[in-house]
């Protein structure tokens, strides 16, 4: 089960201020591979020029913009993998590694190479953890306070749709992502833990996220970060 072909998937909407530099280093995670690897932009309803600024930050590098307009994260990663999986037909399954982050996200030149590592190692799944991109120190201090407590330094207890992999195979097998408005991302990946997959959480594989307090959606990342805040 070696892994010959990675696809990103990055749902996106009104991310047009920070999507170029999310792909700018998914781009440059990609090219660090030792094999092939293409990019799927699911722009989800945007009115704010998100699909062009993503057509333009590909800069000739194997990609696509696909568009849908359910406002639905579920329903845009399971959009995405859809076409990778009919791009890719002629991959086995199980030699193909599904990436996941966000519009809101960057991540670092390694990151692509160390879901290649666990996944040629045998993992069926990848978890990694987030950092915030802010310079609010009352945030910050409790966010390390409360999001980095309790695990030891070898594993963690998050899932992000932010910063996740999965063998195509293990997949299919479960049945995809669900079209959930949020929380797509741990429902995925306790029906992994269900049905025993090879589970690797890792908490040095690292990516840099938005830390908007206005959620979207009620009861995604936002809202958990708003919470810190408010009085005790």
């Amino acid at each position: 089960m070696t892994i010959t072909h990675i696809a990103v998937v990055i749902p996106a909407r009104n991310e047009g201020h920070l999507i170029e530099r999310c792909l700018a280093s998914v781009i440059a995670a990609a090219k660090a591979l030792p094999t092939s690897a293409s990019i799927v932009v699911v722009d989800d309803g945007s009115t704010d020029g998100t699909a062009h600024r993503a057509k333009a930050a590909f800069a000739g590098f194997p990609s696509i913009v696909l568009s849908i307009a359910g406002a639905n994260v579920g329903a845009a990663r399971r959009a995405g993998v859809d076409h990778v999986l009919s791009e890719n037909h002629n991959v086995a399954p199980a030699d193909l590694w599904l990436a996941f982050t966000d519009a809101d996200t960057h991540v670092p030149p390694t990151w692509l190479t160390c879901h290649l590592e666990h996944a040629n190692r045998g993992a069926d799944g990848v978890a990694g953890i987030v950092e915030l991109d802010t310079a609010d120190p009352s945030l910050l201090a409790r966010f390390q306070t409360t999001y980095l407590a309790g695990p030891p330094a070898t594993t963690h207890r998050h899932v992000h749709g932010a910063n996740l992999g999965i063998r195509a195979s293990a997949y299919r097998e479960i049945g995809g992502f669900e079209r959930l408005k949020c929380g797509e991302d741990r429902d995925l990946w306790s029906r992994l833990i269900a049905r025993s997959y090879g589970l690797v959480s890792d908490p040095q594989l690292v990516v840099t996220t938005s830390a908007r307090l206005r959620s979207r959606t009620r009861g995604g990342f936002a809202t958990d970060l708003s919470a810190l805040l408010r009085p005790a």
